[in-house]
């Protein structure tokens, strides 16, 4: 595995997160629904290369522009 990235799993399902496979999700009890995202551990970024130091925030659903 390349240096500064690991794998973390979610659950399709639900969205609960996990250090490790599982094969089933404590949060809601389904089965085989987990899947390996690799991550970098470079603070503020994802494999994908979108930012996640950003804070999200709120706006009115009018405000939004397609």
């Amino acid at each position: 595995m390349a240096k500064g990235k690991k794998s973390v799993y979610f659950c399709q399902n639900c969205g609960y997160e996990a250090g490790k496979w599982l094969g089933q999700c404590p949060a809601c009890k389904e089965w085989n629904t987990f899947v390996e995202e690799k991550i970098d551990t470079q603070k503020g970024k994802t494999v994908s290369g979108i930012l996640t130091s950003r804070e999200a925030r709120v706006v009115k659903l009018s405000e939004v522009s397609v």
